[in-house]
C-alpha cells in the first residue's frame, strides 16, 4: 500500500471555506457541531448547501425538516472552536454556557456570533463520508455590523 499523500492534497486544501456552528432543535432534542464545509449555492431561492457527517446524530435532526441555524464565526472567536469542536452526545445540552437568542423560527441562535442565517432543509446528496444537505435561507441578521468571518484554510484536503 502506498502512504504517500497525493499531489492533489495541497491545492485542494488551500479550497477556501470559513467556519460555522450549525445550531438545531426538534422538540425535546438539542444538538450543535462546528462545519467547515458550507457555501451558497443559489439566488432564488436563496439555498445554501452544508456537509455533514454521516455518522453525526445531529444529522437526523436537520431532517425532521424544522429549521435550523448556520451562525457564522468571526476571525476573533476562538472561544467557539473551542466549545463546539468537541462535539456532543445526544444526551449532552449543546449549549451550555452560551447566550442564546431566537427568531421567528425558534432555532437556537448563538448571541454572540457575527452573524446567522436560519434554514430548512429541502434536500441532500450523498457523498463518500458526508452528507451534502441542501438548504432554503428563511431569514437572517448581522449581529456585529462590523465582524469579519473566520477564514478556512487547510493544509491538506483531505482532513479537517
Amino acid at each position: 500500500m502506498n502512504n504517500e499523500t497525493p499531489n492533489f492534497a495541497a491545492p485542494l486544501g488551500k479550497i477556501v471555506s470559513g467556519c460555522y456552528i450549525i445550531t438545531l432543535k426538534n422538540e425535546n432534542q438539542e444538538n450543535a457541531f462546528l462545519a467547515s464545509f458550507v457555501i451558497q449555492v443559489g439566488f432564488n431561492p436563496p439555498t445554501i448547501m452544508l456537509a455533514v457527517g454521516k455518522d453525526r446524530y445531529a444529522y437526523s435532526l436537520i431532517k425532521t425538516l424544522k429549521p435550523f441555524t448556520i451562525n457564522i464565526i468571526g476571525k476573533e472567536q476562538m472561544f467557539f472552536f473551542k466549545h463546539f469542536g468537541k462535539g456532543f452526545n445526544t444526551d449532552e445540552y449543546p449549549y451550555q454556557g452560551i447566550n442564546l437568542i431566537k427568531d421567528k423560527t425558534n432555532a437556537p441562535i448563538l448571541a454572540d456570533c457575527i452573524g446567522y442565517l436560519e434554514v430548512q432543509y429541502k434536500g441532500e446528496y450523498e457523498t463518500g463520508d458526508h452528507i451534502v444537505v441542501f438548504a432554503e435561507v428563511l431569514q437572517g441578521d448581522m449581529l456585529q455590523k462590523d465582524g469579519s468571518p473566520y477564514v478556512h484554510i487547510r493544509k491538506n484536503g483531505l482532513y479537517y
